[in-house]
C-alpha cells in the first residue's frame, strides 16, 4: 500500500518536530546515598533525604528538542548532599547541549540530566591530627626512624613546635638531626 505524498510530507514534518515518534523519558530523579538519611539539596533548595525520588518532568532526560518554545532545563543542576559527621559532596547532573534551528538564526544552550538515578558515597570526617611537638619528635628519633621518616611526618602533620635558642641546643643535645631540626623550623 502506497502513502500518498502529501501524508509522507505530514509524517516527516511531524517526525522532525517530535509530535510523532518522540519517547516519553521518565521523568523521576531517583537519588540514594551511602550512608542513608542524608540530606538533599537540587540548586540550593531542600528537596528531602536519601533515599528519594524527586519528580523533575521528562523534558529534563529527554535530549529531542524540537523548537524555540520546547521546555527545557535553561541551567545546569547542582546536588548537595549533606549529613553530620561526613563531607558535604556537590555534584553537576547536567551536561550542557546545543539547539540551533533550522536556518541557524535562533540558538539556545540547554542541559540534560545525564541519569534517572544518582549514587552519591559520602566520606567521614577524620579526627583532627594533633600537632606534633618536640616530644613528639624526639619519641620518633629515640624509637630509631630514619630522618627521611621523620621529616616527612613534619611535612604532613600540623605543628606546634617550640624553637626558641634553648630548645634547638636540647633538641642537638637530643641527638636530633640538623635536617630535622631545619624541617621542625619551616614546618607549619
Amino acid at each position: 500500500m502506497e502513502i500518498p505524498a502529501k501524508m509522507k510530507t505530514l509524517l516527516l514534518l511531524l517526525s522532525i518536530t517530535g509530535i510523532v515518534f518522540a519517547e516519553k523519558a521518565n521523568d523521576t530523579l531517583s537519588i540514594t546515598s551511602l550512608p542513608e538519611g542524608a540530606a538533599v539539596e537540587y540548586n540550593r533548595k531542600v528537596i528531602g533525604t536519601t533515599p528519594l525520588s524527586y519528580k523533575v518532568g521528562e523534558y529534563a532526560f529527554n535530549v529531542q528538542k524540537s523548537s524555540l518554545f520546547s521546555k527545557r532545563l535553561s541551567g545546569p543542576i547542582v546536588l548537595r548532599v549533606s549529613k553530620k559527621g561526613y563531607i558535604d559532596k556537590e555534584v553537576v547532573i547536567t551536561k550542557p547541549y546545543q539547539w540551533h534551528s533550522f536556518n541557524s538564526q535562533n540558538h539556545y544552550t540547554y542541559f540534560l540530566i545525564m541519569s534517572n538515578h544518582i549514587q552519591i558515597d559520602l566520606d567521614k570526617i577524620s579526627a583532627k591530627h594533633a600537632a606534633m611537638t618536640n616530644e613528639d619528635i624526639s619519641k620518633l628519633h629515640e624509637s630509631g626512624l630514619s630522618d627521611e621518616l621523620i621529616i616527612d611526618k613534619i611535612n604532613h602533620s600540623p605543628a606546634a613546635f617550640e624553637l626558641e635558642l634553648d630548645d634547638i641546643v636540647s633538641l642537638h643535645k637530643a641527638g636530633i638531626s640538623d635536617a630535622i631540626i631545619q624541617a621542625m623550623m619551616h614546618a607549619k
